[in-house]
């Protein structure tokens, strides 16, 4: 699945509380500082985060 349709999936099917949640327990559990996003498009924002992240770390 490309990253425009991964995004478009799961911006429709989680709420924003529970992307935000999940970013930081990811960004926790890696030991990495996560960017706090703010204003319009944050959801969108914070799921690319989450997706570069996974792209980035060795599994």
């Amino acid at each position: 699945m490309d990253e425009e349709s991964l995004l478009r999936v799961c911006a429709t099917s989680f709420p924003e509380e529970d992307v935000a949640e999940a970013k930081k327990l990811l960004f926790d559990s890696v030991s990495k500082t996560g960017i706090r996003r703010r204003k319009a498009g944050k959801n969108r924002r914070e799921l690319e985060d989450i997706i570069d992240l996974f792209q980035q770390t060795p599994p």
